[in-house]
């Protein structure tokens, strides 16, 4: 049985380690949400990205591709016998039938995108006692800390937060805000760490007053935090119900579009740059300079759209007229460019197709240079970990469930 301080210390460990990892993938899921804020020092202001969003539509494409279809599932007949064959059938259709209550086609759309973005899936199996069938619940990436990422992992941890009344209410506790160092006026919408330990053993449900940062980026390098137990639950499972599905990488896990953030940064605040340069074009800054050393005097105002001409005294009109730099569109158009090279996005993901290809055959070509390695890795790894993720399923079936007669 592992203790509080145990998992506190093993949490502040493993978000230590992956501290710049899960702040890199924080900055793409802010690209892929349109919720990147460009600071922009030079002029004192910011802007939001007025550019296509590439990032945003790669992985939408490359999600909806990769969970167009699913792994099949087939239990072997063991025997010869009409009977073999029928519970051969029964389990095949019973694993189906678990899928579709789980909604598992919808399911696979947010692990695809998951896959390619935060390059792993971590799906927790455990009993749905409401319905009586196995659950498999996705849990985000950002939150999860396996202890690997090769499918089967020996422990999890999971963080996440929760309102201290809807906390109260799932764990039947009261007085937690008191229990976790906070004041007993604490309002019911403050916000409450969980930490959620998985292993082949136990699972155990820990709450924790921790600094208020943002979700998942800062690490825990205090192992005296205030925390209580809410609940430990015995695992009657012999391996830990948690998979974890990594992306290869050299070493570890890597996503598809780790390098474009940068350049989408780059691209977003140059084209920024650059409206604010027309804007100043069209209303250029105008000045009056008096002539051998006179004040000027404007005598009468000018209209234009009455046709009024102004007259100006001792002086002269002079408008500095600052155009945008000519190598401001060349820089973003290769910028744009590197982005599609470095995340693999074919042009054919947006509707266009590239200025070189001219007939149908050569633009299959192309996106199956692109798209189709890709897609066969990630379906390969899907099958692998929903083919342990069912193992697990059937397991939890056997222990939680085992109350009418079924033949695995």
């Amino acid at each position: 049985m592992i203790s509080d301080e145990e998992i506190i210390g093993l949490l502040a460990d493993r978000r230590q380690a992956r501290g710049p990892r899960i702040e890199k993938l924080q900055r793409i899921a802010d690209a892929y949400n349109n919720e990147l804020v460009l600071p922009l020092p030079e002029l004192d202001a910011s802007e939001e990205p007025a550019i296509a969003n590439l990032l945003s539509m790669a992985v939408d494409a490359m999600g909806q591709r990769g969970s167009s279809v699913l792994p099949q599932v087939r239990f072997p007949s063991i025997g010869d016998s009409r009977v073999a064959a029928k519970h051969a059938s029964a389990r095949t259709d019973l694993i189906y039938a678990w899928w579709e209550a789980n909604r598992l086609p919808l399911q696979m759309s947010k692990r695809a995108r998951q896959f390619f973005t935060y390059a792993s899936t971590v799906v927790h199996i455990r009993p749905d006692v409401r319905r009586g069938i196995p659950l498999y619940e996705l849990r985000d990436p950002l939150g999860a800390f396996p202890s690997g990422d090769d499918i089967v992992c020996d422990d999890c941890l999971f963080t996440y937060r929760l309102p201290l009344h809807a906390l109260e209410r799932r764990f039947g506790r009261e007085g937690v805000a008191h229990s976790v160092g906070l004041p007993l006026d604490t309002h019911r919408s403050k916000l409450i760490d969980i930490v959620e330990y998985v292993d082949c053993d136990e699972t155990v449900v820990l709450a924790y007053a921790a600094p208020q940062l943002p979700f998942g980026m800062a690490p825990v390098v205090n192992t005296d935090v205030v925390c209580t137990r809410l609940k430990r639950v015995e695992n009657r499972l012999s391996q830990c119900p948690v998979i974890a599905v990594g992306r290869p990488g050299l070493g570890v896990p890597s996503g598809q579009f780790d390098g474009m953030v940068g350049i989408y940064w780059q691209q977003a605040m140059l084209q920024a740059l650059e409206v604010v340069a027309v804007k100043r074009d069209i209303f250029p800054d105008t000045y009056v300079i008096g002539a051998d050393g006179n004040n000027p005097r404007i005598v009468k105002q000018a209209n234009g759209l009455k046709g009024e001409i102004g007259t100006i005294q001792n002086g002269d009109i002079r408008v500095l007229k600052e155009p945008p730099g000519y190598m401001t569109s060349p820089l973003i158009d290769r910028l744009e460019r590197n982005m599609r090279v470095s995340g693999r996005i074919p042009a054919e993901f947006g509707g266009e197709a590239g200025s070189n290809i001219r007939t149908g055959a050569r633009g299959d070509a192309v996106m199956a240079a692109v798209v189709d390695f890709p897609l066969q890795e990630a379906q390969r790894f899907f099958a692998a970990g929903l083919q342990v993720e069912n193992e697990v399923a059937i397991e939890v079936d056997r222990k939680w469930f085992n109350t009418s007669k079924k033949v695995w």
